[in-house]
């Protein structure tokens, strides 16, 4: 008996009933612009229909979307006779294709590479390319078991929330959204919230009065008097929200604007943006596509958890009189180093780091340890290192210190290090 014939019924007969169909957003909304005045306030200037549905077929006025880019949450992992690894679930957006190169995106946005190396579909047995909606089981080349999680998401872009150089693609809360409007579920929709309020990074576009020049720098100048407007979506209630987008494949589909200028925010901006324009009811992530409403109370309500959950992370300096004892972690937290890792390759000053178990009176916790050059750099680091260790601490609570003080050197000696620089790249 073939794995494949354990997919859930329900997925064959949703790509049965959708295949074909045009997946447009559920958003019907008026398109409306809020300028601010002198004092803050905003003024309402006068609506313009928009019509999605029109918008979408008038292709010849708009620059060409590229390709969708697929994503394809884990549902199950198993292992076949012949010990390949595979995932079953369903290929959302786009088309998943063999032997092309795809992201497996954890919690904590740690991603890692690898290639498709068979597709096979429950009737339609083995394929060289999924369609859309289609539920399939990825092989997927040089990934074990143990690297899957359920809920990972895989996809053909690159996973980009820092590097503006290069395309902006959030991955991992774009495949949660697609597969909660596949199939909706309670802990589909906290691993959203999780995302968004802890981990995320959006596209949010602005209204200016007048184009920006570039400087000797290229950097954009601003003419004077120009002005800032937040567009705004009005929703048939009259209920108003501030678009974001995980990508500009998605930001592409709002026709209305056909050259946007965007900016990337962080949940805490964009939490700052709705609170600050009262006219604003919350935000509408990718309301063109597979879309979602956070309205400003359940924004409270994440703020909220995002503090509270903050708290379990400690950072504090310990000083050398502090009775503690250290030891070595009885079971090493390999996705959180992972995660660590990610943070540290991008600082230079870093040269080493280690994670030991700490007990300090009768309180139990990770002690973080890095090596690092330079002064007053440590605090800047401390809150990255503990912002990509978050998912993963599950209650315990993580101190931090540097090897420049005694208990430091102290903790690590003649213990490996979970990350070093490579001294011999020059």
């Amino acid at each position: 008996m073939r794995v494949l014939q354990q997919i859930r019924q329900r997925n064959w007969q949703i790509w049965e009933r959708n295949k074909g169909e045009t997946n447009m957003g559920i958003f019907e909304f008026l398109f409306q612009k809020h300028g601010n005045n002198e004092t803050g306030a905003n003024k309402t200037e006068k609506e313009q229909p928009l019509d999605i549905k029109e918008e979408m077929n008038l292709a010849d006025t708009l620059k060409e979307v590229q390709e969708e880019k697929f994503t394809f949450m884990v549902e199950q992992v198993f292992t076949d006779k012949e010990q390949k690894t595979l995932a079953t679930g369903v290929v959302r957006g786009g088309k998943a294709t063999v032997n092309s190169k795809v992201y497996i995106i954890t919690r904590g946005r740690r991603a890692a590479a690898c290639e498709i190396e068979k597709i096979e579909n429950p009737k339609e047995g083995i394929l060289e390319e999924a369609e859309k909606d289609m539920p399939v089981a990825l092989y997927l080349k040089g990934v074990t078991p143990q690297m899957l999680h359920m809920a990972d998401i895989i996809t053909n872009e690159e996973p980009n929330l820092v590097d503006l150089s290069k395309p902006i693609y959030n991955g991992r809360i774009k495949g949660l959204m697609r597969q909660a409007s596949l199939a909706p579920s309670d802990e589909l929709m906290n691993l959203i919230y999780e995302e968004f309020a802890m981990n995320t990074r959006m596209i949010g576009v602005i209204l200016l009065s007048e184009e920006p020049e570039a400087d000797e720098n290229g950097m954009a100048k601003f003419k004077e008097g120009t002005t800032m407007q937040l567009p705004l979506l009005t929703a048939p209630n009259g209920s108003k929200f501030y678009p974001v987008f995980t990508d500009m494949q998605e930001c592409e589909k709002w026709h209305e604007i056909l050259e946007p200028k965007t900016m990337l925010v962080n949940f805490d901006e964009i939490y700052s943006i709705i609170k600050g324009n009262p006219d604003t009811n919350g935000v509408v992530i990718n309301p063109f596509g597979e879309n979602m409403m956070v309205d400003e109370k359940l924004l409270d309500h994440l703020k909220e958890r995002k503090q509270n959950l903050n708290q379990q992370v400690v950072k504090e300096h310990i000083s050398a009189d502090t009775k503690i004892s250290v030891a070595d972690l009885a079971e090493f937290p390999v996705e959180m180093a992972k995660a660590m890792t990610q943070v540290l390759e991008k600082e230079p000053e870093v040269k080493k780091a280690w994670l030991r178990l700490m007990k300090k009176q009768e309180e139990v916790s990770y002690l973080f340890v890095v090596d690092m050059d330079g002064t007053g750099l440590e605090k800047s680091l401390f809150d990255k290192v503990a912002q990509a260790a978050q998912p993963y601490l599950k209650g315990v609570s993580i101190n931090m210190i540097t090897c420049r003080e005694d208990l430091g050197k102290q903790a690590v000696e003649g213990v490996p290090a979970f990350y070093q620089v490579d001294s011999s790249v020059n």
